[in-house]
């Protein structure tokens, strides 16, 4: 886990040689957030924020981690691909 600028803790799950997907602990109007976002690195070099993603209310984290875990599962169990 990393710090982002805003120093909130930050996991970085690479997807391509261009863009990686960040997954953050944020705030916005006094609300605690997940925000799932793509990444790319533009022509300046710089990593910048993609219009891809999503932002959940972090009191929903564990009902999105059980669903998560949920079709997990079923992936595993039925063969998919």
């Amino acid at each position: 886990m990393t710090d982002n600028l805003n120093d909130t803790p930050m996991v970085v799950l690479p997807d391509n040689s261009r863009e990686e997907l960040r997954v953050s602990l944020d705030a916005f109007k006094g609300h605690e957030l997940v925000n799932l976002r793509a990444w790319y690195r533009s022509n300046d070099g710089y990593m910048r924020p993609t219009r891809k993603g999503v932002a959940l209310r972090a009191d929903s984290l564990p009902e999105v981690i059980a669903a998560l875990t949920e079709l997990h599962a079923h992936m595993l169990g039925a063969d998919f691909q």
